[in-house]
């Protein structure tokens, strides 16, 4: 399977479905209403089969060459995911998509995280261009970005449905060095 040391305490890798699957939907459920504050699908995980299924289906996303989402292990144990989709062959690109348990903030963790992906992006996948969709209330993610090398191109006007209303986001970059 998949995996890529990122540093001495993180490693991405590609789920194991089964097993996987029930650890992930616990850290889901048991960070629910967090999750919920900035992503629009947590509400969706009402069972450890749909995170299996999720994984499953990431799994053949892969495959394809149509997404990748990989696990993320700090210390040998899951604390979230990560993951390239929207990927563009046409225009080599791809948009990262992260989250992370709460109590695993603070760590620096998807910093380092996001900087695997983008080494994967660049060198392995040869991407030119990654991004990153950030909702404008999502402070904590907008320093992951700014941290990270992606500048901010623009603000999106009702980009992300979160419950019965819009918000506004950021569109962040990164483009390959030449």
């Amino acid at each position: 399977m998949f995996s890529y040391k990122v540093d001495d305490e993180i490693k991405l890798a590609l789920p194991h479905p089964e097993k996987d699957g029930k650890v992930i939907y616990r850290l889901i459920s048991d960070n629910r209403a967090y999750l919920n504050e900035f992503l629009p699908w947590p509400d969706y995980m009402k069972s450890s089969e749909d995170e299996i299924k999720f994984l499953q289906n990431s799994l053949t996303e892969f495959a394809a060459g149509k997404g990748l989402v990989l696990v993320i292990r700090y210390q040998e144990e899951i604390v979230g995911l990560i993951d390239f989709h929207a990927i563009n062959p046409a225009n080599s690109s791809a948009e990262i998509g992260y989250w992370l348990t709460e109590d695993a903030q603070g760590k620096g963790i998807m910093t380092r995280a996001v900087q695997g992906m983008i080494e994967l992006g660049f060198d392995y996948f040869d991407f030119n261009r990654l991004t990153l969709v950030i909702q404008v209330e999502n402070k904590a993610s907008q320093k992951v970005a700014e941290r990270s090398g992606f500048e901010v191109e623009g603000r999106m006007k009702d980009y992300i449905k979160e419950k019965s209303e819009f918000r506004d986001a950021y569109l962040y970059a990164l483009i390959k060095a030449k």
